[in-house]
């Protein structure tokens, strides 16, 4: 029940008038806030004339509200920190899609007939022949003027030339030169092999799923019979600006036919904090685009480099610390520092903001002039030597695969404001109210500092002003004129 006052409003002897329960005169800009605040509560708690009893319901109802609001806050904010993300899925159909790298590798690097013009066919016999044998073990079967060749040299004068190995390469019913597609020398763990279509920006586009890539392969098996255990091609299909990696390749056996069918997938992560991909990171032996393969890579170059003290032989574009080519008696440690096989990926290099992957299918049967050997020893047949390859795209269809925030600071500023409103009825109007509270009244203490300190000031200036004069009268009756001039 409310009071029956209605002689509730009192007013001081300045004539400022002030409601019942906040007749102090310092609360005054309080009372203005509690008359206008858009807050619900408040003004039941703390003005009206209600009674103590109802005073208290409403101040329970408002902290429970506020407490409410606070646990509110506190999981919201936990969830922004938390720096959630989500994954959509989206199939395009692409007018063109850019026509892939592919590289070919012979899968046996060396020719038996070069070793053996070298001196070095003992060598790689006692290297290969015997697991725990090493460089050091063997190093008695090397010459000493072959072993101190670049290591890379060695490669390409062993392996295929690219008249050797590809014999054809046909594109939509044109030669590969014919249409402008480039080929160029790689190596890829320690083998010599061609990359078609490596240019950093072709202009070879497929527009149509049934435009294939044709690759007829030469593997001469002959010239590498007596040192190879396998005969076969590594075919290895990555985007033009990236390396390829033999773990990523697609085997074909030696006398079959692959045909691989292609799949797009684009991947578009997110920097931190809501992801863990990078835009770019500075790599000292692929300057350029970031991806993972190229940063992999990199740290097998950077890892040879400071603890062989030579630039590996696959590193055969950029040499930033100006070595000589790692030799046949460093082969050891090239190959030792150069795995990165027992080390997490993520580790060491993190995943590109911006990807392409191609998901292969593949599909093998024998070509038509493919004669099985006669033994499993005798693996030396010409027409075992040859392979081919044929890849085209299912679809012109790419999977986009997208990452997104979850949850930003708008999120979060709209579940605040909400719940601010559910609970409390208050806004953004609400803070501002009580911040100019916190202002007017830090003001008015302020300025009541100052004022005190400039009456103090002011009343020791008149003290010291008659105590002088006092120190110079003379009759008493003066003496008593000051002392009322100082009482007043």
């Amino acid at each position: 029940m409310e009071k029956d006052n209605p002689g509730r409003n009192i007013e001081d002897d300045e004539g400022v008038t002030y409601k019942e329960g906040l007749c102090r005169k310092d609360l005054k800009h309080f009372q203005d806030y509690v008359e206008s605040t858009t807050t619900h509560g408040v003004v039941r708690v703390f003005g009206g004339n209600a009674t103590y009893l109802k005073r208290f319901v409403w101040l329970v109802i408002f902290l429970a509200s506020f407490s409410g609001l606070l646990a509110i806050f506190v999981n919201r904010a936990q969830r922004l920190h938390s720096s959630p993300k989500s994954t959509t899925l989206e199939y395009t159909q692409a007018p063109t899609i850019p026509l892939p790298a592919v590289t070919v590798c012979n899968q046996n690097p060396l020719k038996v007939t070069y070793l053996e013009r070298e001196g070095l066919l003992g060598f790689f016999e006692c290297w290969l022949g015997t697991p725990n044998n090493t460089v050091r073990s063997c190093a008695g079967q090397l010459p000493e003027m072959t072993a101190r060749r670049p290591l890379v040299d060695i490669l390409s004068d062993g392996g295929q030339s690219e008249q050797e190995l590809l014999r054809l390469c046909i594109f939509h019913n044109d030669t590969c030169n014919g249409r402008g597609i480039s080929v160029r020398r790689v190596f890829v763990n320690s083998r010599l092999c061609y990359t078609i279509n490596s240019d950093l920006n072709p202009t070879l586009s497929i527009t149509n799923p049934q435009q294939a890539l044709y690759l007829f392969l030469n593997l001469n098996n002959s010239a590498f019979t007596g040192i190879a255990t396998d005969f076969g091609a590594s075919v290895i299909i990555h985007s033009p600006g990236v390396p390829p990696r033999l773990e990523m390749a697609i085997r074909v056996p030696a006398g079959f036919r692959a045909f691989i069918t292609l799949n797009i997938q684009k991947q578009q992560l997110l920097e931190p904090v809501y992801g863990k991909c990078t835009q770019f990171r500075n790599l000292e032996y692929f300057p350029g685009i970031y991806n993972v393969p190229a940063c992999i890579r990199n740290e097998e170059f950077r890892s040879v480099a400071e603890n062989c003290n030579c630039l590996h032989p696959e590193a055969t574009g950029q040499n930033p610390s100006g070595l000589p080519k790692c030799n046949l008696t460093q082969l050891d440690c090239v190959f030792v520092y150069s795995d990165t096989s027992d080390v997490p990926i993520s580790t060491i290099c993190p995943v590109a903001c911006n990807s392409v992957l191609y998901q292969p299918t593949v599909s093998y049967t024998v070509t038509p002039e493919f004669r099985a050997p006669a033994s499993e020893n005798n693996m030396s047949v010409a027409s075992y030597g040859n392979s081919e390859v044929q890849i085209q795209f299912g679809s012109l269809r790419t999977l986009t695969i997208t990452e997104n925030a979850a949850y930003e600071l708008g999120d979060f500023l709209s579940d605040i404001g909400g719940n601010m409103g559910l609970f409390l009825g208050a806004s953004v109007i609400s803070l501002f109210e009580l911040l100019m509270l916190i202002s007017d009244e830090l003001m008015d203490r302020v300025l009541q500092v100052w004022r005190l300190k400039k009456l103090i000031a002011g009343k020791l200036t008149i003290c010291k002003h008659f105590t002088s004069r006092a120190d110079k009268m003379d009759t008493e009756k003066d003496f008593q004129a000051f002392k009322g001039a100082e009482r007043s």
